[in-house]
């Protein structure tokens, strides 16, 4: 398992770890704040579908939003496809 501070260190001041409930985490963000933003939370398709809705607005235009694992249900796959 990635030791994600260690992961995180090079990028300084540029990172920031949120470790707490996806939805706080969402509204305690402001819009637009966002080049890059990794979820890794529930993995059940309403969950993702949830993350995926909540964090859009706080990624900036051109920026990124990715996470892993959302293919152990084949159809939170669909959702981010949407």
């Amino acid at each position: 398992m990635i030791n994600k501070s260690s992961f995180m260190r090079p990028f300084g001041e540029h990172s920031i770890v949120w470790r707490m409930i996806s939805e706080k985490a969402a509204h305690a963000m402001p819009d637009n704040m966002l080049v890059f933003c990794f979820v890794n939370a529930d993995h059940r398709y309403e969950a993702v579908k949830q993350d995926i809705e909540l964090r859009l607005p706080k990624v900036k235009s051109g920026g990124i939003i990715c996470g892993y694992d959302y293919v152990k249900d084949g159809n939170i796959y669909n959702k981010v496809d949407e």
